[in-house]
């Protein structure tokens, strides 16, 4: 009997001492079971830029807003297209003709002069392919409206009108259609925005208002909103040492170049950093700038490098008095690992069609601490 107690109290023993080997952390007896080149290694790298310069990729018309105006080196037109105009009955009369914008962006947060000139569009356009290059050869000189204004930092305004030419809106109504392009004036120094949303809420796009009277003198009013608008625009980007650009609205995205970047075969990325800085004294932002950018993978080494892919949105940190832009890149190192050639990656504005925002970015040659950087943390496999 007494054996048989003392055989049960072993067995209890050895099978606590089992139960207790098998815990999340290992025995000092199965430490020596794994060598070191069987383990998985976590390792974190760190890869300066080898390169960062701007190129010219237009946008083709698919913007959010329509912009008018020129500051400095850059200048916007707007298109805007009317529909559904009809034929005025004979013996009518049309007494005034006009073209209401809902303001709701402005570049630059300055004083000075805003004027606008109309022209009526003598070639067919569209949304998906009309370009700052298509403008030329495009329009009728002749003026069909006009607006002007002097404007200081501290005004509000919320619609602007202006007339246009009562003869050009009874020659669109023949065909029922009728484009204008919206030019700055010679002496426009601001840049404005104007609305294209139309929701259940509201309807801002650019207004047509026609006032006719009929044979009888009997007056009425139509009012057309335009299915359709665009902006085009351009700009000189500015040589600065240690500097690159992005700039919307004409879109100049810079390519960001990471030659030296070498990992290991069969690495897994854990997590990929994009780091840059910019220099807020030479970009051009305001109150109105969506202050953001995209970084793409760039599947083409040839120019204008417009095949992207999973985009990576660089949002704004700020280091003391430095601003810097960051964004998680895993998915494209991991690509460049196993799938795609290492072309660099392409930062465009996230608002590139909405807005005028221009950023200057530190280059590869800027100081060490502004330099654009890559960090990688990656698991090495046994």
């Amino acid at each position: 009997m007494f054996r048989s107690v003392v055989r049960k109290f072993v067995s209890i023993l050895a099978l606590a001492s089992f139960l207790s080997g098998c815990s999340d952390q290992p025995a000092d007896v199965g430490m020596g079971l794994l060598t070191a080149q069987d383990t998985l290694h976590l390792e974190t790298r760190v890869f300066g830029a080898t390169s960062a310069a701007n190129f010219l990729t237009r946008i083709n018309g698919n913007s959010g807003r329509v912009l008018v105006g020129t500051f400095q080196d850059l200048e916007a037109n707007a298109l805007i297209e009317y529909t559904g105009i009809p034929k005025f009955i004979s013996g009518s009369t049309l007494d005034s003709a006009t073209i209401t914008l809902t303001v709701d962006y402005r570049f630059r947060d300055t004083t000075g002069e805003f004027g606008i000139s109309a022209h009526n569009m003598i070639r067919p356009w569209g949304t998906a392919s009309f370009r700052w290059d298509s403008i030329p050869g495009s329009y009728d000189n002749a003026l069909a409206g006009a607006y002007l204004k002097s404007i200081s930092a501290s005004d509000t305004m919320s619609t602007l009108t202006f007339r246009i030419d009562t003869a050009l809106v009874r020659t669109w109504s023949q065909t029922g259609t009728g484009s204008l392009l919206l030019m700055p004036s010679l002496t426009a120094q601001i840049i404005l925005g104007f609305s294209t949303v139309s929701n259940t809420l509201s309807d801002s796009r650019p207004l047509l208002t026609i006032n006719t009277r009929d044979s009888a003198g009997t007056p009425d009013t139509l009012r057309i909103r335009a299915p359709r608008s665009i902006f085009v625009a351009n700009s000189t980007i500015p040589a600065a040492a240690q500097r690159t650009f992005i700039q919307a609205g004409v879109d100049y995205p810079v390519l960001l170049r990471f030659d030296s970047l070498a990992l290991p075969p069969k690495v897994s990325v854990v997590e990929a950093s994009l780091e840059f800085a910019i220099d807020e004294g030479t970009s051009l932002l305001n109150r109105y700038s969506r202050d953001s950018l995209i970084a793409y993978l760039t599947r083409k080494d040839v120019y204008p490098y417009d095949s992207l892919i999973l985009g990576a949105v660089c949002s704004p940190e700020r280091i003391g008095l430095q601003k810097y832009y960051k964004a998680n890149v895993r998915n494209i190192v991991q690509q460049w690992i196993t799938h795609e050639p290492n072309h660099g990656l392409a930062i465009h504005s996230y608002a590139e069609f909405t807005t005028l925002d221009r950023f200057a970015v530190y280059g590869a040659d800027a100081p060490p601490n502004l330099r654009p950087k890559l960090t990688v943390s990656y698991t090495l496999f046994p």
